[in-house]
């Protein structure tokens, strides 16, 4: 059975998700991406994303497929469970990992710890993924702030945290 949306209106239907080419660090376009990918599972499940998406765009591109992957999972287990709720309320880099923060209510304990399994496991891949274009990649830190980069994509000063 459906779900009841939030009260707020629906985002316009998005299509299909592009990628993107352009990833450099900072770049709009790589923000883009990843509002794509937030903006294709709120037409999905409104009731997913209710309130405020401010907290929602500040990943990139490169692991717009893991948190596509994340949460096509959940869905897969939350559509058993009629009565369970479900939130999407941040999703961020933090240290150098995609980090979703999430609610939920009404699960099984088992299909519950299923739930926190992937969003975790969605975090350890995005330490091997490169953020901004996707390619396997490195936990790095520049400046004291940590992201996982590829070679291309490695910001000058850059550092793997293997050789420190």
């Amino acid at each position: 059975a459906p779900r009841a949306a939030c009260s707020r209106p629906a985002t316009p239907p998005t299509g299909t998700r592009p990628v993107m080419e352009d990833g450099r660090s900072g770049s709009n376009t790589a923000r883009q991406a990843s509002m794509m990918t937030i903006d294709y599972w709120k037409d999905r499940h409104p009731d997913w994303f209710c309130g405020s998406t401010k907290n929602f765009y500040k990943t990139y591109d490169g692991w717009q497929w893991i948190l596509d992957d994340a949460l096509n999972a959940c869905e897969q287990i939350i559509n058993r469970y009629p009565n369970a709720t479900f939130r999407v309320v941040q999703i961020k880099e933090k240290f150098g990992a995609l980090t979703i923060h999430f609610r939920e209510t009404g699960l099984p304990p088992d299909a519950a710890e299923r739930v926190r399994d992937t969003m975790l496991a969605a975090r350890e891949r995005s330490f091997l993924v490169c953020e901004i274009c996707g390619s396997a990649a490195r936990l790095g830190v520049r400046k004291s702030i940590y992201s996982v980069r590829c070679a291309s994509c490695a910001d000058e000063g850059w550092t793997d945290i293997r050789q420190k």
